[in-house]
């Protein structure tokens, strides 16, 4: 993992990563309900 000069702690990208893929998950499971839900 490539380090930027602002932070060397492993858990600020550790953390960034999972805010990004559980709005990913919650995003998907949203837009999946909605299209079932439509009748798609």
């Amino acid at each position: 993992m490539p380090k930027t000069g602002e932070s060397n702690n492993p858990w600020v990208a550790y953390a960034g990563a999972a805010v990004i893929i559980l709005a990913l998950g919650t995003g998907g499971v949203y837009y999946y309900k909605k299209n079932k839900a439509t009748g798609e």
